[in-house]
């Protein structure tokens, strides 16, 4: 399985942050976005989604916006959370999620 990241076009202020290969517990996933939500040193968040690896090896589908956060299993072979929002700083978001790949 491969990802493209597609160039940001002119005018478009959107910022898309890449993490392959995520693993992180799910409460702490949980609280974590809920952190960077509420933070506004991490930039605008607008969406936080993608597949993400449990310890045990199991996969769950993580989908958060500013109003909820959803949950449920997912079969993958690769795990990637995405990061989408404005004026983006990823040195904060780090001290949340770990550093970035793309």
């Amino acid at each position: 399985m491969s990802y493209t990241k597609l160039p940001i076009v002119d005018g478009n202020k959107f910022e898309t942050i890449f993490y392959f290969d995520f693993e992180m517990d799910e409460e702490k996933l949980r609280e974590s976005i809920e952190k960077i939500f509420s933070n506004p040193d991490c930039g605008y968040i607008h969406r936080i989604k993608g597949l993400v690896k449990r310890e045990d090896g199991s996969f769950y589908e993580f989908n958060a916006n500013r109003k909820n956060i959803t949950v449920k299993a997912a079969l993958a072979e690769r795990s990637v959370l995405i990061v989408i929002g404005e004026r983006i700083n990823k040195a904060i978001l780090s001290e949340y999620l770990g550093e970035p790949t793309l």
